[in-house]
């Protein structure tokens, strides 16, 4: 990307959205932007002048062949009409997952173009760390400088997931939301006389947590089988057979951690010992296999934080209210919220 390209940004007040149009700007490149028109404030604060509703493929017909770089994260009929809005030579890149096209599909139907598809999930573990590292030291050493500015958040607390997740679903953010893992944990009152029933405490995050029950004081774990029991210093693992057989020998159990992330062992063991029960998110209505024929679905949980439905667009600061610090960021979003402080290496704002 250079001075004087044409970029298109799709989704441009989100997180990914908001970080490309700093940098295409850095760059000298002429911002072409699409988002929901309740948003377009926020953008135009930012210099952006070429605004397109996101919900529409107005972009299209206006822009045709006349981009240089196209960097798109939506799907279905959005995908060619990203590809048709590029000259020849022009590049599409590809962020999405869903509906995504391949690069025989793009150069039959669109030979004049390049096209590339990142996914570093396909990349060794060490390559992706050594591409990480590269980025985040170039953009950390940008913000300290002044160049760039941190992407406004918005802070969720942890019992607050599920709204921040709603949020994210409706498209309703701009910038990042980010979950808050400052507030102090209460004192963990783990019993050497009680059991832990720990699910997917074979390996990975479960084997993390039982690891983390024995530090703490735990001395019986049990895990769902199948598998070999795992070594875990100062404490007897019992490795349970189907429908949690075995459990009945040992001491009674004292808590019930979720990490196996299987939705109907979750809510059997949410009926069992919902007392006990610990996940990100508890359960408040059954998996859809777990329902009993005959009956309609539970309806939602009436305390679940999540809006039943999109709001009206919210009230939006003003821009200079809204991007004039970098030690703070406050993003609008569907309820009043705080501002969520910046990473800890963000510049100070000048005097």
């Amino acid at each position: 990307m250079k001075a004087g390209d044409r970029v298109l940004v799709h989704a441009a007040a989100g997180g990914v959205g908001q970080a490309a149009v700093q940098l295409a700007k850095a760059a000298g490149a002429t911002v072409y932007a699409t988002a929901s028109p309740h948003k377009w404030p926020v953008l135009r604060a930012q210099g952006v002048e070429h605004l397109f509703n996101s919900r529409t493929l107005d972009f299209a017909d206006a822009l045709e062949g006349g981009v240089d770089i196209v960097l798109n994260s939506l799907n279905k009929d959005f995908i060619p009409a990203g590809l048709r809005t590029l000259a020849p030579g022009g590049r599409f890149v590809e962020l999405g997952k869903v509906g995504v096209w391949s690069t025989e599909q793009v150069a039959a139907e669109f030979p004049h173009v390049e096209y590339h598809n990142f996914d570093f999930s396909e990349l060794p573990a060490d390559e992706v760390t050594r591409i990480n590292k590269e980025i985040m030291t170039d953009v950390a050493a940008r913000i300290a400088a002044g160049g760039l500015d941190p992407v406004g958040t918005t802070g969720y607390t942890l019992d607050e997931v599920e709204e921040a997740f709603g949020v994210l679903s409706r498209g309703a953010n701009v910038g990042k939301l980010v979950l808050g893992f400052d507030q102090p944990a209460p004192p963990a009152a783990i019993r050497d006389d009680r059991t832990y029933l720990v699910t997917g405490g074979l390996d990975g995050l479960g084997l993390l947590t039982a690891r983390k029950l024995v530090a703490l004081g735990a001395r019986h774990i049990a895990v769902p089988g199948p598998g070999e029991a795992p070594e875990l210093a100062g404490a007897h693992v019992t490795v349970l057979g189907p429908d949690l057989a075995g459990l009945e020998r040992t001491p009674p159990v004292a808590g019930v951690v979720l990490a196996d992330g299987d939705p109907e062992q979750a809510w059997r063991l949410h009926e069992r010992f919902p007392a006990w029960t610990s996940s990100s998110r508890t359960p408040t209505s059954p998996p859809p296999s777990a329902r009993p024929t005959g009956r309609s679905p539970r309806t939602p949980s009436t305390t679940s934080s999540a809006p039943a439905r999109r709001p009206a667009p919210p009230r939006w600061p003003s821009p200079g209210a809204r991007w004039a610090s970098r030690s703070t960021r406050c993003t609008p979003s569907p309820r009043p919220r705080r501002c969520a402080p910046s990473p800890p290496w963000s510049a100070p704002a000048p005097a």
